[in-house]
């Protein structure tokens, strides 16, 4: 059973950085096939030496830049929920065989339920919890996520709820609870147009090395992008990636001329002069994409870049 290359190009991203070693693997073409054993193989090999029990967890929140391109096309042709899983349905079958959806019907809405085939047992859970996190990201970006309910198969989902931000239920397994019929969930059409516009100025960034940034701060920096979905993580999110504390990942930087402020300033700094040259988004938009809790505080920091810029 074969999956597409990309899953195991996206991990080996992430393990570099958290900076595990990766040498061993050979990175293969983009959007070709490899063997699904393999896939796992690798995703065991680099969750032992992460040392952390949220992989999954942390490695789906990576993948939230990755998902800004699959919600965008997915979003153009879909009308509703409905037409989404079907698109999931058809995205496992045909690139990742293994992971299974399985619908039923409740009194008044639907459940969607996750589930794994693989020998390597004592990795399903970590797997499954990246598959579900990337998706709660795409359901976050498409619809009102309090028209659901999200389970876990966890007694101490406290580490989830955190980063979903909302509350866990317990179910035998990962499972979305639609509240409403699929055809009454409308999908998100403006944050369409905010990914069309964002997604190309990310992606060009990942793609510039930053070659005056020491091999840490450009860990960060490329860790801090690669978690934009597309508003840009805190601190103390990035630093769990690193299983870090806030101070230790500070001095961290510290020790290479940098701080996590120089680093999420000139990620904002960037984004804002491609924002407002294209026109496209109003400026309280904008805000809310850089994380300034109103259109007057950007409006304070873009008066410092200006005189950088």
């Amino acid at each position: 059973m074969e999956i597409l290359s990309n899953h195991l190009i996206h991990l080996i991203e992430y393990a570099q950085c958290k900076q595990i070693k990766t040498q061993q693997i050979e990175r293969p073409k983009e959007n070709s096939y490899i063997k699904m054993s393999d896939y796992f193989a690798y995703y065991r090999q680099l969750f032992l030496a992460s040392s952390d029990p949220y992989f999954g967890l942390h490695f789906g929140s990576f993948l939230n830049l990755r998902v800004l391109d699959s919600v965008y096309e997915v979003s153009l042709a879909a009308i509703n929920i409905d037409q989404v899983i079907h698109f999931w349905k058809d995205y496992a079958k045909n690139n990742f065989p293994s992971l299974l959806f399985t619908t039923s019907k409740t009194e008044d809405g639907y459940v969607l339920e996750f589930d794994l085939k693989t020998e390597y047992k004592e990795i399903k859970d970590q797997v499954l919890d990246t598959f579900f996190t990337f998706t709660v990201r795409e359901l976050k970006l498409m619809i009102d996520i309090e028209q659901v309910d999200i389970a876990l198969p966890y007694h101490q989902p406290d580490e989830f709820a955190q980063w979903y931000n909302r509350p866990i239920l317990k179910k035998s397994k990962h499972s979305f609870i639609f509240k409403n019929k699929f055809q009454d969930i409308e999908i998100n059409t403006n944050r369409k147009t905010e990914i069309e516009i964002v997604l190309p100025k990310f992606l060009r960034m990942l793609s510039n090395g930053k070659t005056e940034y020491q091999p840490f701060a450009l860990s960060v920096r490329n860790m801090v992008l690669n978690m934009c979905n597309p508003e840009i993580p805190n601190l103390h999110r990035v630093a769990s990636q690193f299983l870090m504390t806030e101070r230790t990942l500070q001095r961290r930087l510290k020790n290479e001329g940098k701080t996590f402020r120089d680093i999420t300033n000139e990620i904002k700094r960037e984004l804002y002069f491609y924002l407002k040259k294209g026109k496209k988004i109003k400026m309280k938009d904008i805000s809310y994409l850089l994380g300034y809790t109103d259109t007057s505080s950007l409006l304070h920091a873009v008066q410092k870049w200006k005189s950088i810029h």
